[in-house]
């Protein structure tokens, strides 16, 4: 995966964090930390390290792929939000009707 090592310098400065801080966040060194953030070990970034580091940066991971990254779409969360809504909805008791999981067996 293809990320976005601008943006994650920016995010680490403005957070104020050091390199080393968001190394151990990680759980690497501060030279690894100093690689992704040059663009120059992105191959290695594991799925847990990419997690990670959304997270100390306080982003959705996708944000952190690079724009040109084929996998990269911003999140379209409203959409699916909506979608869920609507399913409770449906999946909810209306009036005195009990959930069937709370339904006992004659």
């Amino acid at each position: 995966m293809i990320l976005d090592a601008a943006l994650i310098r920016r995010r680490r400065a403005e957070r104020g964090l050091s390199a080393r801080e968001v190394a151990k966040h990680l759980g690497v060194s501060g030279p690894v930390v100093s690689a992704i953030e040059a663009g120059t070990n992105h191959n290695d970034v594991s799925l847990a390290h990419w997690l990670r580091l959304a997270a100390a940066l306080e982003v959705e991971p996708v944000t952190l792929l690079a724009p040109s990254h084929p996998g990269h779409q911003p999140p379209t969360a409203a959409p699916a939000a909506a979608e869920d809504d609507a399913a409770v909805r449906r999946l909810a008791p209306r009036g005195n009707e009990r959930p069937d999981a709370s339904r006992r067996p004659l």
